[in-house]
Protein backbone atom coordinates (compact mmCIF):
# COMPACT_ATOMS: atom_id res chain seq x y z
CA UNK A 1 0.00 0.00 0.00
CA UNK A 2 1.30 3.29 -0.88
CA UNK A 3 2.33 5.68 1.91
CA UNK A 4 0.31 9.37 0.96
CA UNK A 5 2.76 12.15 0.04
CA UNK A 6 1.13 15.47 1.53
CA UNK A 7 3.99 17.52 0.17
CA UNK A 8 3.26 15.67 -3.76
CA UNK A 9 2.41 18.39 -6.45
CA UNK A 10 -1.04 17.27 -6.81
CA UNK A 11 -1.85 17.40 -3.38
CA UNK A 12 -0.33 20.79 -2.90
CA UNK A 13 -2.34 22.08 -6.25
CA UNK A 14 -5.36 20.69 -4.38
CA UNK A 15 -4.30 22.36 -1.15
CA UNK A 16 -4.00 25.83 -2.95
CA UNK A 17 -6.99 25.38 -5.01
CA UNK A 18 -9.06 24.60 -1.46
CA UNK A 19 -7.20 27.55 0.35
CA UNK A 20 -7.93 30.45 -2.64
CA UNK A 21 -11.71 28.93 -2.49
CA UNK A 22 -11.52 29.79 1.07
CA UNK A 23 -10.59 33.02 1.03
CA UNK A 24 -12.95 34.01 -1.97
CA UNK A 25 -15.59 33.18 0.75
CA UNK A 26 -14.12 35.11 2.98
CA UNK A 27 -13.82 38.03 0.99
CA UNK A 28 -17.32 37.35 -0.18
CA UNK A 29 -19.31 37.08 3.09
CA UNK A 30 -17.85 40.35 5.01
CA UNK A 31 -19.53 42.12 7.40
CA UNK A 32 -21.92 45.51 6.26
CA UNK A 33 -22.62 48.72 8.45
CA UNK A 34 -25.67 46.68 9.35
CA UNK A 35 -23.85 43.55 10.88
CA UNK A 36 -24.83 40.84 8.31
CA UNK A 37 -23.27 39.58 5.56
CA UNK A 38 -22.48 41.70 2.86
CA UNK A 39 -23.25 38.28 0.13
CA UNK A 40 -25.66 36.63 1.85
CA UNK A 41 -27.72 38.93 3.90
CA UNK A 42 -27.34 36.62 7.51
CA UNK A 43 -26.29 37.88 10.85
CA UNK A 44 -22.56 38.18 10.80
CA UNK A 45 -20.46 35.67 10.46
CA UNK A 46 -22.49 33.39 8.41
CA UNK A 47 -21.64 29.85 8.04
CA UNK A 48 -20.07 30.58 4.40
CA UNK A 49 -17.20 32.85 6.55
CA UNK A 50 -17.10 30.36 8.86
CA UNK A 51 -16.17 27.73 6.27
CA UNK A 52 -14.44 29.95 4.75
CA UNK A 53 -11.79 30.48 7.99
CA UNK A 54 -11.94 26.60 8.18
CA UNK A 55 -10.79 26.36 4.72
CA UNK A 56 -7.75 29.37 4.98
CA UNK A 57 -6.47 27.27 8.54
CA UNK A 58 -6.37 24.09 7.55
CA UNK A 59 -5.23 24.35 3.78
CA UNK A 60 -2.91 26.76 4.91
CA UNK A 61 -1.55 24.69 7.41
CA UNK A 62 -0.35 22.35 4.54
CA UNK A 63 0.95 25.53 2.28
CA UNK A 64 3.15 26.41 4.62
CA UNK A 65 6.86 26.03 4.40
CA UNK A 66 8.05 23.56 7.27
CA UNK A 67 11.78 24.98 8.25
CA UNK A 68 9.83 28.07 9.42
CA UNK A 69 7.84 26.06 12.19
CA UNK A 70 11.49 26.42 14.14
Amino acid sequence: MPVWDSRSDGFLAYARSQHDFGAELLARHAPEQTGCCRDCGRVFPCEAHEQGVRMTEHYGYWLSDPSDAG
